[in-house]
């Protein structure tokens, strides 16, 4: 890349961030970096799918390094942990594996226009006990996890000469609950429900990181605030979309809704701000097109 080039650092690959890093490299001259704490991608509206007993290779799981392999955009596999709008630089939590060694120190990224793409995550709603008690489905692992515990306790049930019926509350009737139920349970009315097994779907807020970052501006579920262009009021270059912003519009913070943000709005926006500003950034020449700072056995 020459110091005058334009790069794009694209945080989160979820609905939103991976399609937008891939229309960005397919279709234009910039260079595209794309930012993700996980090293494959999953569409989070498949989650109960998971949870029913479904491999990670049946609802399409892929690797973000071969995908940016494919399409010609960066891959690092990083925790954001602050933003610079001033700098034009984000930085990255250091990196350690299962057993806690630090595999790779903090360390900081230039970008001209950032685009937060993180997904939200399953709100306790102050509710005692849903922290400890509850299931959520905010990552493959969740989901995973909803499975094994269903697998042991049906195992359990069939074991019971009483053959009780396996309790299982599912607290939430948005998509991702209702999907979940009509998997596995059916629906009674009542105000109280003995459970054997408990998954939390009560919506979506923003994510942790978005409270800590003193830069950008929340609204009270933890979302960055957008104006309808879906630029932040930090920063003109600093653009926000799905599940961690609200906007000025009514479009609703959701996986689909990032999607079709990145499809029809989001390119665009971003090919005009970035031709119109282009801040000189250095950086040694790439024989590889992504960076991925922890072995595959790590994490």
């Amino acid at each position: 890349m020459s110091k005058n080039s334009t790069r794009i650092v694209i945080v989160g690959g979820g609905a939103g961030g991976l399609e937008l890093a891939i229309r960005l490299a397919r279709n234009s001259s910039h260079e595209v970096w794309l930012v993700d704490s996980a090293a494959t991608q999953l569409w989070k509206p498949r989650l109960h799918e998971i949870a029913a007993g479904a491999r990670r290779v049946l609802v399409d799981e892929m690797e973000y390094a071969s995908l940016a392999e494919r399409w010609g955009f960066m891959f690092v596999q990083g925790e954001l942990c602050d933003i610079d709008p001033e700098a034009h630089r984000i930085r990255l939590d250091a990196a350690s594996d299962t057993t806690g060694h630090a595999v790779v120190a903090a360390r900081s990224l230039a970008c001209n226009v950032l685009v937060l793409a993180i997904g939200g995550v399953t709100p306790d709603l102050g509710v005692d006990g849903v922290r400890e008690h509850a299931f959520v489905l905010d990552r493959a692992e969740d989901a995973e996890a909803v499975f094994k515990t269903l697998s042991l306790a049906a195992l359990q049930a069939s074991a019971d000469k009483d053959h009780k019926p396996l309790p299982i509350v599912i607290v939430g009737t948005g998509l991702t609950g209702v999907e979940l139920a009509a998997k596995h349970v059916e629906t009674q009315d009542g105000e109280h429900f003995d459970s054997q097994l408990t998954v939390s779907a009560t919506g979506r807020v923003g994510p942790p990181i978005a409270g800590q970052i003193k830069a950008l501006a929340t609204k009270k579920k933890r979302q960055w605030q957008v104006k309808d262009t879906l630029q932040t009021g930090a920063s003109d270059d600093i653009f926000a979309l799905g599940d961690s912003a609200v906007e000025g519009s009514s479009a609703p913070p959701t996986a689909q809704a990032a999607s079709h943000a990145s499809g029809y709005r989001t390119a665009a926006l971003l090919q005009r701000g970035a031709s119109r500003r282009r801040l000189p950034i250095k950086t040694r020449a790439r024989s590889c097109r992504w960076v991925r700072p922890v072995p595959s056995g790590g994490f």
